[in-house]
């Protein structure tokens, strides 16, 4: 099962035709090019939204970004701590949620309320961010199995090491969050995401440990 993302240069078939996103205006209305002639044409973001959901428009494997490669977690999930088991049956009822609606579409206005409402039914106070929840769908795609969602803590070595993880964790959210609003997302605007991200993640630690924030070359 496919998801479909506003974004350009998607690829996707529609009644039988080919089209390619060409660009996102900013008043939402999208400009798509039919790929056997060349035409171009106008459509709302609703519309395609709509097709979409009613199964008229299917997005081809090659019409989609490429998975997150993180290995799934091999082991049993009853040898995880329980800490990690928490978390692996938390992102897997979010997954069951979003997917019980239909194929999933990665926009806020789609996906934001079935976040919101999947988090009211499970209690959980901080439901997932729209990148976050992009990345576990790109890894359960990706191995067909819910081990995926187990979070790599177990790799985790040194504090230097720990810190590195949680930052490129922080790094991938910023990223998909950048080229989730705009197809023409820069390393600034990636930067100024991983600061916020990292701000956060800074008050909210319970051990007082601090993330770093890279410098702009670095990222």
């Amino acid at each position: 099962m496919s998801g479909f993302g506003l974004r350009k240069n998607t690829v996707f078939e529609w009644n039988g035709d080919r089209f390619r996103i060409d660009r996102v205006q900013a008043d939402g209305d999208i400009v798509i090019e039919r790929v056997d002639d060349g035409v171009f044409s106008i459509v709302k973001e609703r519309s395609l939204f709509s097709e979409y959901v009613k199964g008229a428009i299917t997005v081809p494997e090659a019409g989609l970004r490429p998975s997150w490669n993180i290995p799934a977690y091999g082991r049993p999930i009853e040898d995880l701590p329980a800490c990690m088991r928490t978390e692996a049956a938390r992102r897997r009822r979010y997954l069951e949620a979003v997917l019980a609606a239909g194929r999933p579409v990665f926009v806020a206005a789609y996906l934001k309320p079935l976040l919101k409402d999947a988090a009211l039914k499970i209690g959980d106070k901080t439901p997932p961010s729209i990148s976050s929840f992009y990345r576990w769908y790109q890894r359960y795609r990706q191995h067909g199995d819910f081990r995926c969602l187990v979070p790599r803590w177990d790799r985790r070595g040194s504090r230097d090491s720990r810190q590195a993880a949680r930052i490129g964790e922080l790094l991938l959210d910023a990223t998909a969050e950048a080229y989730l609003a705009s197809p023409i997302a820069t390393v600034a605007n990636i930067f100024k995401r991983l600061g916020t991200k990292i701000d956060a993640a800074n008050r909210a630690a319970l051990n007082g440990e601090q993330l770093k924030l890279p410098n702009l070359r670095t990222v």
